[in-house]
């Protein structure tokens, strides 16, 4: 069985200003658009993130995380709610060995910035507005491959309080005998992924029934589609499984940010899709799918088919094979 050819996009044609050709545009459009298709991931270089920015914050990721625990224990959520912002240390309550520092957008009240080292605040809502650009303009671009109508998703997703973007460092595996997962094979709950990786490695997706490496391309950022994208697509566009595994002996850092829809959004196949086809998934509000995910995270289910996903709206057999 051949290794799935993730490709790496060069996306200037949207980022480079001027317009960009439109035959450059109309090629990245069919090949994202083909590459969610297939296998809901893929790989972007020139896309608008300066170098100099995806450097500086991983350095500053390294110098916090380096802290002493009490320190970075400052930055803490604010609150207990499923909806947190700040720092969390996993590594000794749970089974994968990471610590994060997350911020949700700028509006948001219960947002924890941490003020050391200096100037890590302004790095953090750089990252983050930098990423939040690169998510719109892939939404345009899944928009124009599944034939809607000029600038439909970004009206229907207007709203941009329910972003997301989590700084991760995963411990390096130094027991040949440790759990080695960082990350639960999952999918995720935005409209669109975009991923920042230091390097190392470590991500993986599930296609053809087997764990595959997507192994980082020099400076490109990793992008792969949610669940909402695959329910308001009818299944055209594929929510891919994923996790992070340790690479032994190494700490690694990467960065997530999330394209959400708000939590009352209603969520359902978009009749534009479903013109000569079955709706492939009953109706849901965001946040209630979301919430049921929020409490898998914090309460972990024993067995995969314990987990809120979904497959819990499909209606019809084999849904989760498409």
């Amino acid at each position: 069985m051949s290794v799935p050819d993730f490709p790496v996009v060069d996306l200037s044609p949207f980022t480079a200003g001027g317009g960009g050709d439109e035959d450059a545009k109309k090629k990245v459009i069919r090949t994202i658009g083909d590459a969610c298709a297939k296998h809901g991931i893929f790989q972007i270089i020139n896309h608008g993130v300066p170098a100099e920015v995806i450097d500086r914050h991983l350095e500053y990721m390294r110098t916090f995380f380096a802290y002493p625990e009490e320190e970075k224990s400052k930055w803490k959520p604010k609150t207990d709610d499923l909806f947190y912002a700040g720092y969390i240390n996993t590594s000794k309550v749970s089974q994968y060995k990471k610590e994060e520092i997350t911020i949700n957008h700028p509006a948001c009240t219960y947002n924890v910035y941490p003020d050391n080292p200096p100037g890590f605040r302004e790095d953090l809502l750089e990252a983050f507005s930098y990423l939040s650009k690169t998510a719109v303009i892939i939404e345009g671009i899944l928009n124009d491959y599944l034939g809607l109508p000029p600038g439909f998703l970004k009206e229907y997703n207007n709203d941009r309080r329910q972003d997301i973007m989590a700084s991760f460092h995963y411990l390096a595996s130094k027991d040949p005998d440790e759990e080695m997962l960082g990350v639960i094979g999952h999918q995720d709950a935005s409209i669109v992924t975009v991923l920042i990786q230091d390097g190392t490695g470590g991500l993986e997706v599930f296609e053809d029934g087997k764990w595959i490496e997507v192994t980082p391309a020099k400076g490109a950022l990793a992008v792969n589609i949610g669940d909402p994208m695959q329910v308001l697509s009818n299944g055209k566009l594929k929510s891919v499984e994923h996790r992070v595994v340790r690479p032994a002996g190494k700490d690694r850092y990467s960065v997530v940010f999330g394209h959400l829809v708000t939590i009352d959004k209603w969520m359902e196949p978009l009749p534009q899709l479903t013109i000569n086809e079955a709706p492939k998934y009953r109706g849901f509000t965001f946040g209630e799918y979301t919430l049921k995910r929020l409490k898998d995270l914090r309460d972990s289910p024993t067995t995969p088919e314990a987990a809120h996903t979904i497959n819990s709206y499909a209606i019809g057999p084999n849904i989760a094979e498409v």
